[in-house]
């Protein structure tokens, strides 16, 4: 009974001295995104998945912000690639990894829209037109709203104003990337 006390205490003594080097020996930095792909302003969440118990953190998110959290979050208002970079540390071992072009922002769509007319006595019947772009996608959906309760999701809509007022006119567009952009003219029409 005593050689298996002996023994299992040796063992003991023997891992005690190891752990911390068995626990620390082996960083390997790793990580992950809540988010890869996505309209600006695009906020990412990364998500600290390396290994070895690190007690340092050193980000480089893409947009100019170094971080120094486990796991920091960015928002990304400018569209492009973004190369994002991880440097762990504990005591004197380091591990890196860089993931290249890893968070991509899609540009939002530019809203642009005008009429044919824009004053005049009810009924005053207006052509609308879009005139919005897209960078690298094309617009492909629209939401008119033309002030006095009356909607269109046409792009070049025709409307007749039949009160007197002034309205306020909003263009929504979508591209194809999924990307939404808004514009008001305040007010617009004036009957």
């Amino acid at each position: 009974m005593f050689k298996k006390i002996a023994a299992n205490a040796r063992f003991l003594l023997i891992f005690t001295l190891l752990s911390p080097a068995v626990l620390h020996a082996q960083l390997k930095a790793d990580f992950s995104a809540s988010a890869t792909v996505g309209c600006a302003p695009l906020i990412v969440h990364f998500i600290d998945k390396s290994t070895g118990n690190p007690n340092s953190f050193r980000w480089d998110l893409g947009n100019g912000t170094i971080s120094y959290l486990r796991s920091p979050s960015a928002t990304y208002f400018n569209p492009g690639k973004k190369t994002i970079k991880l440097v762990i540390k504990f005591a004197n071992n380091a591990d890196s990894l860089v993931k290249v072009d890893y968070i991509e922002v899609l540009s939002k769509p530019d809203v642009k829209f005008g009429a044919n007319d824009t004053t005049g006595c009810f009924p005053l019947p207006v052509k609308f037109f879009d005139s919005s772009s897209a960078i690298n996608s094309t617009v492909n959906n629209w939401l008119w709203d033309f002030g006095d309760g009356f909607t269109s999701p046409l792009q070049n809509p025709a409307h007749t104003y039949s009160a007197a007022g002034n309205f306020n006119v909003t263009l929504q567009v979508k591209n194809t990337s999924g990307c939404k952009a808004t514009l008001s003219k305040t007010p617009f029409i004036q009957i």
